[in-house]
């Protein structure tokens, strides 16, 4: 369990906006979380406006909710800035011509460029039209609350995810219509930090969001998204070799 202040102050910028992708927890469920943070210091009062894709557990309905906790679980990839105004990258781009995602497009293009010496970015980014792929993950504990038939459903932590067969069978992957917003930070390359190199989660208000793969209409799609370079990078909690 990680703290968005404790973060801050971990990379030396108590107070920081803080924007990314991570994992979240909302009555015991997972949820895809998109972090949008003012963290709280002697300097700031602190501001949530952070979003969460989660599947209820009665239904299996998809849900976009207020994620009003100061934490999250796991793992988060996140950009952390003093947020005031200042020069940004801009990027636009429509109709995709080649396999790869927009986000791992300018990462390779940066890697392509500055070789070894990794470059991050962090930002946002709207896809404007098209469709996109994404995935939410399951319950990872059943809630004492649930009585219908999905409590039989397996809770992940007793079954190991060894392939990723196993993975795809447990996340839930659907085809979601633009316009959706972007949360997404990335790195051209990974300096033997264990890093990941880029992730992406995205929303559209109530009722559509996760983790972004890549658009499915290359024809039809458009992209509009703002970014910073990163002065530093901090890797927390590595894992061991």
């Amino acid at each position: 369990v990680y703290n968005f202040d404790t973060v801050a102050s971990l990379v030396d910028l108590p107070g920081a906006f803080i924007i990314g992708a991570g994992a979240g927890r909302l009555c015991t469920i997972n949820c895809e979380l998109m972090p949008n943070i003012v963290t709280t210091s002697d300097c700031t009062h602190g501001d949530n406006k952070s979003r969460a894709a989660m599947i209820c557990p009665d239904d299996g309905i998809l849900m976009i909710k207020q994620y009003d906790l100061n934490e999250f679980y796991i793992l988060g990839n996140l950009l952390a800035c003093e947020g005031k105004q200042g020069p940004v990258i801009e990027v636009k781009v429509s109709k995709r011509s080649g396999k790869e995602n927009f986000v791992t497009n300018m990462r390779e293009t940066l890697k392509a460029h500055y070789g070894d010496k990794p470059v991050g970015l962090g930002g946002t980014f709207l896809i404007e039209s098209g469709k996109a792929k994404l995935h939410v993950m399951e319950l990872a504990k059943k809630p004492h609350w649930l009585t219908k038939p999905q409590a039989d459903r397996t809770d992940y932590y007793t079954v190991p995810l060894n392939s990723d067969a196993d993975v795809d069978s447990w996340l839930k992957f659907r085809e979601a219509d633009a316009p959706l917003v972007c949360l997404s930070v990335l790195i051209s390359h990974d300096p033997g930090l264990s890093l990941r190199v880029e992730h992406t989660h995205c929303f559209r208000q109530f009722n559509e969001g996760g983790h972004y793969h890549y658009d499915t209409t290359p024809d039809e799609v458009s992209y509009h998204g703002y970014f910073v370079p990163a002065e530093y990078m901090y890797r927390l909690d590595r894992p061991p070799t």
